[in-house]
């Protein structure tokens, strides 16, 4: 997550392969105060990313205000 210094943190990654395709599941954290706008445009830039690097991966993050579980 180093690209994006946006993401706070990442917890509870979890990456499995069924057939062709590869699921990426994960939470990630954000400022706390950061708009709903701009939390959404993070993770879709985080979501695209992973998607180049395998690009049959089916993406799902969760995204959570940094500091609340």
């Amino acid at each position: 997550m180093k690209s994006f210094p946006a993401v706070l943190d990442a917890r509870d990654i979890r990456v499995r392969q069924a057939g062709p395709v590869t699921f990426v599941e994960m939470n990630i954290h954000v400022e706390k105060n950061i708009s709903i706008k701009a939390a959404h445009e993070i993770t879709s830039r985080v979501e695209d990313a992973i998607v180049l690097k395998i690009p049959r991966a089916r993406v799902l993050i969760h995204t959570e205000p940094d500091g609340e579980e």
